[in-house]
């Protein structure tokens, strides 16, 4: 029997013996140009027969499938869009090749500390803020009520709920952090979706790859050139896999389970570690805890002293997150603030 799930955009195909005997049903997602209502019993067998091996290249199958982002193929850990007006079910080993091939000319390790899962909550009713902000009269009355009152949604951090948690049991302190917000988008700035969503990222609280900033020219008006360098060592990519199997079984548990229909990113096709770390560099975003490139200390990699000075230079201090030597297992922000208080007290002699 082939069903098509609340969320209008998953099909699944299972028997009841199969359920009774506990073996999860097969699932497809719809491409974005199909409409539920143009759904015929051939194309559901077809995309249901997803992902399909395309061919061997250099050792390795290239399998062609569709997951968030539409119609892709996949060597290894390296996804590649297929454009709009080509068929996932149709490509070659040749196209999905030179697909292939030019996004690895693109794309170097991309990756982030915070990495996140979409759920559809099951319920039609409009439970989340997405649903509130694409209504304009809703909205409008978020901004009056924030501005008589400093009361409602505007008022309140993204994050209603956050949790520290340990990967590893042996593990003294927790090394991930986990923050769940009732609203979902793709990027920061970009809006909300156009459906009823929430978000549960998952953020490695003491990665061990370090970044690098450059100075392009001579300008302070010419931007840095800022290399992240996520992922860069076996722990960070274990922990971000880790993580994002910890942030499944949490909803899957009871009450959460009740009230989503289905994951939205990257989705439950996407299931062994390879494919949690393709999707972890794909979809990843900072989190905005950017430290150390002023650390202080007296290295020679250090930029500031003790009391914030920067080494070789009279009466320049650096008062801010870049004075950190390591990352904290946690916000920036009270540290931050700490840092300022003190040097504040050093500045006018009160040390």
């Amino acid at each position: 029997r082939i069903a098509v799930m609340k969320s209008g955009r998953i099909l699944q195909i299972g028997t009841p013996d199969d359920m009774e005997e506990g073996k999860k049903p097969k699932r497809a997602s719809l491409p974005k140009e199909l409409e539920p209502s143009e759904l015929t019993y051939e194309r559901a067998l077809d995309l249901l027969a997803l992902p399909r091996d395309v061919g061997e290249y250099e050792g390795e199958m290239i399998t062609a499938g569709i997951g968030r982002f539409g119609p892709f193929v996949k060597l290894g850990t390296t996804y590649a869009n297929i454009p709009k007006d080509e068929s996932v079910l149709e490509i070659g080993l040749n196209r999905a090749v030179a697909l292939i091939v030019e996004k690895q000319e693109k794309v170097k390790a991309k990756g982030a500390p915070g990495t996140e899962l979409g759920m559809h909550p099951s319920d039609e009713k409009p439970i989340t803020l997405n649903d509130q902000l694409r209504n304009p009269i809703r909205k409008f009355a978020m901004g009056v009520e924030y501005a008589l009152t400093r009361t409602g949604p505007l008022s309140m951090g993204a994050s209603q709920v956050c949790a520290f948690v340990r990967s590893r049991e042996e593990l003294e302190a927790p090394d991930i952090q986990f923050h769940v917000q009732p609203l979902s988008a793709d990027k920061p700035g970009e809006g909300t979706h156009k459906f009823s969503a929430f978000t549960s990222s998952t953020c490695q609280l003491r990665p061990e790859s370090r970044g690098r900033i450059e100075l392009k020219s001579a300008s302070p008006h010419d931007y840095p050139a800022i290399h992240p360098n996520y992922l860069a060592t076996e722990l960070d990519r274990w922990t971000v896999i880790e993580g994002i199997k910890i942030s499944r079984k949490i909803m899957a548990a009871s009450p959460m389970a009740s009230v989503i229909a289905s994951e939205h990113l990257p989705g439950t096709h996407v299931q062994s570690d390879d494919e949690l770390l393709a999707a972890a560099r794909e979809i990843s975003q900072t989190i905005y805890h950017p430290v150390g490139t002023c650390k202080m200390g007296q290295d020679p990699t250090a930029v500031v002293d003790d009391q914030l000075r920067v080494h070789g230079l009279e009466g320049l201090r650096i008062v801010d997150a870049s004075v950190m030597p390591t990352l904290t297992s946690g916000n920036t922000n009270a540290p931050t603030i700490m840092i300022a208080e003190k040097a504040s007290d050093m500045i006018l002699g009160r040390d």
